[in-house]
């Protein structure tokens, strides 16, 4: 998983990314104001934050995280929710 932080004067802007290829990402959120999230195989990272740098812009960006996703992370990319997997 990616995080990337905006920096304080483009923190409420919104993007739509578009990677082509459905094995390139599994998906991206807007976890809050100037921070997205980005769910991808850990091989493909790099040309994800390539594609991410592309699409922003790097003056935009503040920082940027490589985390390790966890059983939660997993379960809700799945669909899950209060009710179970949908």
């Amino acid at each position: 998983m990616l995080e990337l932080f905006l920096k304080e004067g483009y923190k409420t802007e919104d993007f739509s990314f578009e990677f082509g290829d459905s094995d390139f990402i599994s998906s991206y959120t807007k976890v809050k104001e100037g921070v997205w999230r980005f769910l991808t195989k850990k091989q493909l990272a790099s040309k994800v934050f390539s594609k991410i740098v592309e699409e922003v812009g790097f003056e935009k960006l503040d920082d940027f995280r490589v985390i390790t996703s966890t059983l939660e992370d997993v379960y809700l990319a799945l669909g899950g929710n209060k009710d179970g997997i949908r």
